[in-house]
C-alpha cells in the first residue's frame, strides 16, 4: 500500500489546474506552500524523495496547523473549484464509445485509500478535489492495469489534459466528471467531509 501511495503523490505533483483570479486565501495557500521551501531544507534528500514522513515530523505538524487554522476557507476554496467547472462548454463525454467498469471494490474500501493516514502529505495536496479525484484514478490503474500501464496513464496525464465538468446535487455534494479520453470518471464529492464518497469509470472500448 505504501509504495502505491508513493507513486500517485509524486504523480500529482506535476497535476495543474487554473482557475479565476486568486483570492485572499489563494494567496495565503500560495505563500504557506512556498514557506514549506525552507522547512524541506532541514530534511536529508532521501527522506524527502521517499516522501517518508510521519504525523511528528515537522513539517507534517506545520500543514496539520495550517489546515486546522483554514478549515472554513479550505471548504470555500474546494467548493469554488468545483463550481469553476460547472456547465463546462467544452465538455464532451460520448457514452456509446466507453463501457463501465467494475471499481466496486475501490468504492467499498474508500477509506482504506484514504491517504491521510498512510502519506500525511496528501492533506495539503488534496485540499483540491481535481487532486484528490486523479489520485483515485491513478489506484485503479496500479491496481488493475499493472506498472506500465500506470507509466503510460500518467506520462499521457501530464501531457495532455483532462475535461472537467461539475454539476451541484445537494447542499454539500457535487457530482464531478472527467474525462481524459482513455478513462472517464464520475465521482460525487461530499464538502462537508472534505473527499470523494462515490466513484465510476468508464474506459474507452
Amino acid at each position: 500500500m505504501k509504495n502505491i501511495n508513493i507513486v500517485i503523490i509524486i504523480s500529482l505533483f506535476s497535476f495543474l489546474y487554473s482557475n479565476a483570479q486568486e483570492d485572499s486565501f489563494e494567496r495565503e495557500l500560495k505563500n504557506f506552500r512556498f514557506s514549506l521551501n525552507m522547512v524541506l531544507e532541514q530534511y536529508e534528500d532521501e527522506k524527502v524523495y521517499k516522501l517518508d514522513f510521519n504525523k511528528r515530523d515537522s513539517l507534517i505538524i506545520y500543514i496539520d496547523n495550517f489546515t486546522a487554522k483554514n478549515k472554513a476557507n479550505i471548504k470555500k476554496h474546494r467548493e469554488k473549484i468545483l463550481a469553476s467547472y460547472k456547465d463546462n462548454p467544452d465538455f464532451r463525454f460520448d457514452t456509446t464509445k466507453y463501457k463501465k467498469v467494475d471499481v466496486s471494490e475501490i468504492n467499498n474500501n474508500l477509506k482504506d485509500f484514504d491517504l491521510k493516514e498512510n502519506v500525511p502529505l496528501s492533506q495539503l495536496l488534496w485540499i483540491d478535489p481535481m487532486i484528490e479525484i486523479s489520485s483515485l484514478k491513478t489506484i485503479y490503474y496500479s491496481r488493475e492495469k499493472g506498472a506500465a500501464e500506470l507509466a503510460v496513464y500518467t506520462t499521457k496525464a501530464n501531457i495532455a489534459t483532462s475535461l472537467i465538468k461539475t454539476r451541484k446535487l445537494g447542499h454539500s455534494q457535487w457530482e464531478i466528471i472527467d474525462n481524459s479520453y482513455a478513462v472517464v470518471g464520475k465521482f460525487i464529492y461530499d464538502l462537508n467531509k472534505g473527499c470523494v464518497v462515490h466513484m465510476e469509470l468508464f474506459e474507452l472500448k
